[in-house]
């Protein structure tokens, strides 16, 4: 940020240097702190550059420059993917109302050169993936109280107390300090006609996105896909912390040229540094609330006992999956953004429940916290469930109890069907078969980009059970089979990469 504002904006080192730390301590960074938003914390570090790479592009149009903007565009998107799309959006409006949109598309030419290998298998992917139910349900986050409560939680979210500042929502946290808005407001005052109506053109329309439900154009909203798929509509709000921090240095670099108000400039911008820590620190100092629902960690030890593969279904979401991968427990459940659309449907088979909604979690948090689930033990058996943890007893017949813990059941299912893997690795797995074996079925998740080689080295078709398994016909004379997931994507992504490597190593040492 100290780079983009002393060699982009061309501010004075005094003015980048509290620039920088206005940046580093913005309020809404604790929030993504707060949330364990680890992809936004770390788009943090490459959104400067993307700024100070389009603003060099727009002065100088060189590949050189548009080779810079595709490295920093490419470490955003490894970062944060819906980030990345609005910044990138952003920096081609910039562009395109420079008159160089040419370059901008060389450097998205380039982005997608170094990116490929990622965003094709993901492409690919996305078909089978859960992400379509956003669009079925019509729902965006946060939601508003009022028009007013976007304001007052950015300009004064300590008006009701500390207390009540902390138990802002995560999503809602978009506090920006009261002195850095009012320096940005003096910095406004300074600037051009045209830049000031180039800036409300740019913040009207994000600020009616973030807004959100209390957003006068919010019908409009949610009829487009783009808006359903983001989730989260302040996303948008890190282009009103950088018009904000731009229009601060405006300011400070105006007052600070004038003797008399250069010492109270100073003060200002130390106190608005003072201001965003604070703010950010309360904020993250909220007391914790820990999950009163997860089972003590003699359940993880009398699991971890049993040294054979296996899964384990806690019916209440019981078990952390942090500390699961400490004991080198494999989980049926689990809590992710994206999901498998096979999974997620066979999923109301092995837990005996049904939802047709966008879930972070499986089962959700509604289905399991306000009845009891039915799980199927056929069905967990042939997804290799052997133990089931549940606060309440469990009528099967094949589910035998043999621990209790603290009010936690432990059930091992008599329908277990065991692994026996020679290796078992992400994206590798080698299973020796019976020589007579007509079909193999694992119990893994079927996926797309999984292939299968007899005896390491004849390709067979990697077919879809209707329980969502791997199987595979076997050959005479097979001895084994190696599962390796290799999507044809990611293949034809890896050589467009190498090549667009290839072609900037070229162009670096031809220009030395």
């Amino acid at each position: 940020m100290y780079l983009c504002s002393k060699k982009g904006f061309r501010f004075s080192k005094a003015t980048s240097i509290i620039l920088a730390l206005l940046y580093i301590t913005t309020p809404k960074l604790a929030g993504y702190l707060e949330a364990g938003h680890v992809g936004l914390i770390n788009s943090m570090a490459w959104i400067p550059f993307v700024i100070f790479a389009t603003i060099k592009l727009s002065e100088k149009p060189k590949l050189i420059n548009s080779i810079f903007l595709a490295l920093s565009l490419s470490l955003l998107f490894y970062s944060h993917l819906p980030t990345f799309l609005i910044i990138a959006v952003s920096s081609g409006i910039f562009l395109l109302l420079k008159k160089k949109l040419a370059y901008y598309l060389l450097a998205g030419i380039l982005t997608f050169g170094l990116t490929a290998v990622s965003l094709l298998p993901q492409m690919e992917w996305q078909k089978a993936s859960t992400r379509y139910l956003l669009l079925k349900d019509k729902d965006v986050y946060p939601k508003w109280q009022s028009v007013f409560e976007m304001p007052k939680i950015a300009l004064i979210p300590w008006i009701d107390g500390v207390k009540s500042m902390q138990k802002i929502d995560s999503e809602k946290w978009i506090s920006i300090g009261f002195i850095p808005f009012l320096l940005a407001v003096y910095g406004f005052l300074k600037v051009k006609r045209k830049t000031k109506m180039a800036l409300l053109i740019s913040a009207i329309p994000i600020l009616l996105v973030v807004l959100n439900n209390a957003s006068p154009i919010y019908p409009i909203l949610l009829k487009q896909n783009w808006y359903l798929l983001l989730r989260v509509s302040t996303r948008f709000w890190i282009l009103i912390i950088l018009i904000l921090i731009y229009l601060s240095g405006i300011a400070i670099e105006n007052l600070s040229k004038q003797k008399k108000y250069k010492l109270i400039v100073y003060i200002v911008s130390f106190f608005a540094v003072i201001e965003s820590i604070i703010l950010g620190f309360v904020y993250l100092h909220k007391p914790v609330k820990y999950n009163q629902n997860l089972a003590p960690i003699g359940v993880y030890e009398y699991l971890a006992s049993d040294k054979s593969l296996f899964r384990v279904f806690c019916l209440t979401r019981c078990l952390s999956q942090k500390t699961s991968s400490v004991y080198g427990l494999q989980l049926l459940d689990g809590y992710n953004t994206v999901q498998q659309k096979n999974f997620n449907q066979q999923a109301w088979q092995l837990t005996g429940i049904y939802w047709n909604y966008y879930t972070l979690s499986i089962p959700p948090i509604g289905a399991y916290t306000f009845s009891q689930l039915k799980p199927d033990a056929k069905s967990l058996g042939e997804y290799n469930v052997k133990y089931l943890i549940s606060p309440y007893s469990l009528s099967d017949k094949y589910f035998k109890l043999v621990k209790k813990i603290d009010g936690f059941f432990i059930f091992e299912n008599e329908s277990f069907i065991p692994r026996i893997y020679e290796i078992y690795k992400p994206n590798y797995i080698k299973v020796y078969i019976d020589e007579k074996q007509k079909q193999l079925v694992i119990s893994e998740v079927y996926s797309s980009g999984w292939k299968a080689y007899l005896n390491g080295k004849e390709e067979v078709l990697v077919q879809e059970t209707p329980n969502a398994l791997r199987a595979v016909d076997i050959k005479p004379d097979t001895k084994f089979v190696d599962f390796k997931y290799n999507p044809d994507n990611y293949k034809l992504g890896k050589i467009i990469g190498l090549t667009t490597l290839l072609f900037l190593t070229i162009y670096v040492f031809k220009e030395k």
